[in-house]
């Protein structure tokens, strides 16, 4: 039960650092004069793995434009599916390293996530509350490992009674506690 503990500990930094995506227009490139192939259209998901997404394709490409996770939590179904028909021109805005393969797809990279949607001059994803629903989705993570290593920690010391070589001296040969300050010592020396 110890090493739940330990684990749990241990995930804490590595989901604040891996999972807080926060993305800046610095990052982005920006695509105009894109011609919709068919209307949008909502994918509910359901099964495992799969998301309720948004999905666009259009003319210049095979690729099917997505907007899923924290950009879906940031549209209205409604407003997307009535705004974006068949032949309206469109600028997009995507992660700079998708722009060198953007015009040839192959099976593995036939969807491109949308990070800005823009008709008319009008931004339909806003960045801002993109990031704050990254942010809000880490902190999540974050809270349910603190809570499951808290319960585990009570666990082990109240319900458990190790059956160890230990047991007779009373403790283990490693303190689990030092086990997770060495290992945020390492995680806070290579991402910093």
């Amino acid at each position: 039960m110890w090493w739940i503990f330990v684990i749990s500990l241990i995930t804490i930094p590595v989901f604040i650092y891996f999972d807080n995506g926060q993305i800046s227009e610095n990052d982005l490139t920006r695509i105009d004069k894109l011609i919709l192939s068919e209307n949008s259209y909502y994918n509910p998901g359901g099964g495992k793995g799969s998301t309720p997404s948004l999905k666009l394709n259009i003319t210049a490409t095979n690729r099917t434009l997505v907007i899923n996770y924290e950009e879906y939590s940031c549209v209205t179904n409604k407003v997307i599916l009535d705004n974006f028909k068949q032949g309206d021109t469109i600028s997009i805005k995507i992660d700079k390293s998708n722009l060198d393969n953007f015009y040839s797809t192959t099976f593995l990279s036939k969807f491109v996530k949308l990070y800005g949607l823009t008709k008319n001059n009008k931004d339909y994803i806003s960045l801002s509350c993109r990031n704050k629903v990254s942010t809000k989705k880490t902190n999540a993570a974050t809270n349910a490992t603190i809570a499951s290593a808290i319960l585990s920690l009570i666990f082990a010391l109240f319900i458990l009674r190790p059956k160890t070589k230990y047991q007779a001296v009373g403790q283990f040969p490693i303190h689990p506690i030092l086990i997770v300050l060495i290992v945020w010592l390492v995680i806070y020396i290579a991402f910093r």
